[in-house]
């Protein structure tokens, strides 16, 4: 791919690789409370992590566990996480998935959140 001027077609820049997007996949979203002990319960503290594939810094959400998506944190392209505090009407065993911030048309799968042993 490469840039023309509309004004003098003569002029273009370097041509560029262009890769496509992947939308990213979740096979698992586990909730750890952040307080050892204590239990998954709207307000309370806590670590979601995800596995995955095609995850991307700085784009991967995770939708599910409030009203508006949360940006993931300490993301590899295949793991993920974020602190957060569960929502007030939070329920053991919600549904989750994953999002683009820059293509949100780009989803992954539901699945259901299990917490950590």
């Amino acid at each position: 791919m490469y840039v023309a001027s509309a004004s003098n077609p003569s002029l273009t820049s370097a041509t560029v690789a262009t890769i496509p997007f992947v939308a990213p996949t979740l096979t698992s979203a586990v909730l750890k409370p952040k307080t050892a002990g204590e239990a998954l319960k709207a307000g309370v503290q806590a670590t979601l992590m995800v596995q995955g594939t095609n995850l991307t810094a700085g784009d991967t959400q995770v939708a599910g566990l409030g009203p508006t998506p949360i940006k993931l944190s300490n993301v590899t392209p295949t793991s993920g996480s974020v602190d957060l505090a569960l929502a007030q009407d939070y329920k053991d065993g919600v549904k989750v998935h994953l999002v683009s911030a820059g293509m949100p048309a780009f989803t992954s799968a539901e699945v259901v959140t299990t917490k950590a042993p």
